[in-house]
């Protein structure tokens, strides 16, 4: 291995990874937030050529980053024969032990694969036709103070905060924040502008809303940045554009805010902003104007998912590549379009699979998600049954733990103030001990 190729902090990553701690354990340990620890293992993946934590652990064991559970054991048990060993020039001997590596190995594998079969959900399943999951049974939870719809949301600290939206009462300007541990609502400082259908992203501790559609109800430069340990608002700089119902996700500490609508067309734009210089600045456009598109970043990638323009629902996926933007080359890749077209969804990562979700489908009547393989190009559905007989738009979606959940949105015209989740990842632990 290059010995350059990983940091330091990526190296500490790595092995804490190797003992099969989850994001959160490793924030603690090295006293850095989880969305760090995500950077740190998006860059992991991208500089070692894998795509999930497991072949991460193999690389480390095979590069000597981590050792080997039995090496390690052999070799303590050996330390009195161990003079024999190093001396010996029994090509046998060298036989045996290159044998009992590759056991090793297999063995780890084999592991791994029984991991797999053990947890795999159902959405992993071959896509030869559409997949119909066991039912899944939503859980109703304690609802919102307000009502709402078309609302910023962000995690903090495994903490669900919702901004904004609209209401019957207008836009909205009001902070709640959701604790699962407790099953309770606890409201937060007022955002200083009141905004719907404008999204947030996390950076470090910061929750940054750019734009959305004003009282006014015209689309705003406005760009305010929350921080929930201080209950704070602040100012950032403006956008260079007034838009609303744009994608946005972070990525190695900046932002990424694609298309959008500018209160007359759908956009093309792709702004991206540094925090360290309070500066945004734009980036390469988009092959494809729309607004109301789902975005994730997924392993060096950012995919920019569904949405509408002028003529109606897209089911275009491209995907964005911040590398390649920075060395000049062109950083669109048009992917495997969605199954269906789609507008308003969101995005979440669930194992090695982008899900994009939300309302319910003309075609199935359920609430359906469509899991794209970025390894394989290619798209699952699966049908996730809803909890409500009706059609609800315009809610958010977000993944805290091993749950799905549902706020707020809008049945027939009507704002809810529901809360609802489901079990969608499913965890079963095993007594491994890397050393």
């Amino acid at each position: 291995m290059d010995d350059n190729l990983l940091s330091e902090r990526e190296i500490e990553v790595l092995q804490l990874v190797g003992q099969g701690k989850s994001n959160k354990e490793i924030a603690i340990d090295l006293n850095i937030s989880i969305n760090t620890v995500k950077v740190h293992i998006g860059n992991i993946f991208q500089k070692t050529n894998v795509t999930s934590r497991t072949e991460a652990t193999l690389f480390a064991i095979e590069h000597g980053i981590i050792k080997s559970p039995v090496s390690q054991n052999e070799t303590d048990e050996n330390k009195s024969d161990s003079a024999v060993v190093e001396n010996s020039a029994d090509g046998k001997s060298k036989s045996l032990l290159k044998n009992r590596w590759s056991l090793v190995i297999l063995g780890v594998l084999l592991l791994a694969g029984l991991v797999l079969l053990l947890t795999k959900p159902s959405f992993l399943w071959r896509k030869e036709s559409k997949i119909n999951a066991p039912q899944q049974k939503w859980e109703s939870l304690a609802p919102l103070s307000n009502a709402r719809s078309s609302m910023a949301f962000a995690t903090f600290d495994e903490k669900i905060i919702v901004i904004g939206g609209h209401s019957e009462a207008g836009v909205l300007d009001t902070v709640e924040m959701y604790d699962p541990t407790t099953h309770t609502w606890s409201t937060l400082s007022h955002k200083p502008t009141a905004v719907y259908d404008a999204s947030a992203a996390l950076i470090g501790e910061k929750i940054y809303v750019p734009g959305g559609i004003a009282a006014t109800g015209a689309p705003s430069k406005v760009v305010e940045v929350f921080n929930p340990r201080k209950n704070t608002w602040e100012k950032c700089a403006d956008l260079p554009i007034a838009v609303s119902g744009y994608g946005l996700t972070s990525f190695e500490g900046k932002l990424y805010l694609f298309g959008g609508w500018d209160s007359l067309k759908p956009l093309d734009i792709v702004l991206r902003y540094d925090p360290l210089t309070d500066t945004w600045q734009q980036e390469s456009h988009m092959p494809t104007a729309r607004f109301h598109t789902a975005v994730l970043a997924d392993n060096g990638k950012i995919y920019v998912m569904g949405g509408s323009d002028n003529k109606g629902n897209l089911n275009t996926n491209e995907s964005y590549s911040p590398y390649k933007q920075q060395e000049n080359e062109d950083p669109w890749l048009v992917e495997s379009n969605l199954p269906e077209r789609l507008s308003g969804y969101a995005a979440i990562k669930l194992y090695d699979k982008i899900s994009v979700l939300g309302g319910k489908s003309s075609v199935s009547g359920a609430i359906d998600q469509y899991h794209f393989t970025p390894a394989e190009n290619d798209w699952q559905i699966v049908n996730i049954n809803s909890e409500t007989s009706n059609t609800v738009t315009e809610a958010a979606y977000i993944l805290v733990g091993d749950y799905i959940y549902m706020i707020g949105g809008k049945v027939d015209g009507g704002y809810l103030n529901t809360v609802s989740r489901y079990q969608a990842m499913f965890t079963m632990l095993l007594p491994l001990t890397i050393n």
